[in-house]
């Protein structure tokens, strides 16, 4: 009997340790783990930089990347983040901006889910990404939001861009005007628009492949703008100019 209670006594203690290894690993898990799921899971278009803390609670630099020209990245933000594990949704990160919550992502059986995006942003930060902003001189700022999107083999969702108090250094008028942009992730189209008191006026349509809008300067200030529009290229026909975003 005392050698049964003993082998029992034995077999309890190496359990024990065995569930408080599991436990230190898992806890344990570094935060480079998060940022190799965010590279894979946004198709290299964003990294997470100079990680601390675990998988589970930790902070980063995201990174904004040029896919096509792999020398090209722009910081975005510094994120803090809450990772937990469920049932229904297998992995749920809170991410947040000091104590701002910007986006709740979750991986279930759909695929990976965005609700609430929330994020403002200013153009500079992206500037590098986008070579029409960086050779304009473009400033303003950017604020993108999203109620529900979903990443999987069919896109769902859409994605609204609001930009404002849009400025150029080689323009002698600013502001030039506030902007809005959609983007539907099924189809993948794009449309953007001005606002009716924008002193440079732009519209179209495009998708992921490339974005060319219709732009058009407000009759009483073609004068003051000739400089701007001269680099963004020659006059159509009807007095409007062809503006290459991507």
């Amino acid at each position: 009997m005392k050698q049964f209670l003993l082998k029992k006594k034995k077999f309890f203690y190496i359990f024990t340790f065995i569930l408080v290894f599991i436990y230190t690993v898992v806890n344990n898990i570094p935060s480079w783990v998060l940022a190799d799921l965010i590279e894979k899971y946004s198709q290299k278009h964003l990294k997470l930089y100079n990680t601390d803390g675990t998988l589970w609670r930790g902070s980063g630099l995201l990174v904004a990347m040029d896919t096509k020209q792999q020398m090209r990245s722009s910081p975005v933000l510094y994120l803090d983040w809450h990772l937990s594990m469920g049932l229904k949704r297998f992995i749920q990160i809170r991410f947040l901006v000091g104590k701002k919550q910007i986006a709740e992502i979750y991986l279930n059986k759909d695929g990976v889910n965005v609700d609430n995006l929330e994020v403002s942003l200013s153009i500079s930060q992206v500037s590098q990404l986008v070579d029409v902003i960086h050779n304009l001189g473009i400033s303003g700022n950017l604020k993108v939001t999203a109620k529900h999107i979903l990443l999987a083999k069919a896109n769902q969702g859409e994605v609204n861009v609001q930009i404002d108090n849009v400025s150029s250094t080689i323009s002698r008028v600013n502001p030039l005007g506030n902007y809005n942009m959609n983007v539907v992730l099924n189809t993948g189209d794009i449309t953007m628009h001005s606002s009716s008191d924008s002193v440079l006026n732009v519209s179209g349509t495009g998708n992921f492949n490339g974005l060319t809008l219709d732009a058009k300067v407000r009759d009483d200030k073609k004068d003051d703008m000739l400089q701007l529009m001269t680099a963004i290229g020659k006059p159509m026909p009807d007095g409007s100019y062809k503006l290459k975003i991507f």
